[in-house]
């Protein structure tokens, strides 16, 4: 990242932009489920290097939409091509099924994660209403991978 010019965060706001086209930098934010100031500083400093570039939203005045340029489409396409390189080399010696299975326990993972935080956040605001301390969420639910795995194997396996 760091040869290419790109801080923490970047590489994947330019893929994006690079694999849908224009957006607003609040679609980037709720794709990547991301503090939208945030998104707003890492477009800044896109901008700053020549990757991206803002104009005005055609339907709505308060918005921006940010694009790639020629520069951020030729950055974009190397880090691509340099993650597309390491996956190949992660998963050398899969096999397809194995490579779907991989993929699929991911996809799964991430949906398990993100409808624990929708756990959390739905508790926390409870808790604000009600002015109880939040349960804690899953407390009554099966083992989770540590559980399962046993600590130690579970952290090892991160």
């Amino acid at each position: 990242m760091a040869s290419i010019g790109l801080g923490t965060g970047q590489p994947k706001l330019l893929s994006y932009l690079a694999e849908n086209g224009s957006c607003t930098p609040r679609e980037l934010a709720d794709f990547y489920e991301l503090d939208p100031a945030g998104v707003s500083r890492m477009l800044d400093a896109l901008e700053r290097k020549g990757f991206v570039s803002f104009a005005p939203h055609t339907d709505d005045r308060r918005c921006k939409v940010v694009s790639l340029t020629s520069e951020g489409e030729r950055v974009a396409r190397a880090w691509n091509a340099a993650c597309a390189e390491e996956a190949r080399a992660m998963l050398d010696g899969f096999t397809p099924e194995e490579r779907e299975a991989f993929a699929d326990y991911l996809r799964r993972a991430h949906a398990n994660l993100r409808t624990y935080g929708q756990k959390l956040a739905a508790a926390a605001a409870d808790s604000q209403a009600t002015g109880r301390m939040p349960a804690e969420p899953g407390a009554s639910e099966a083992p989770g991978a540590s559980e399962a795995l046993g600590a130690g194997e579970a952290t090892s396996r991160a």
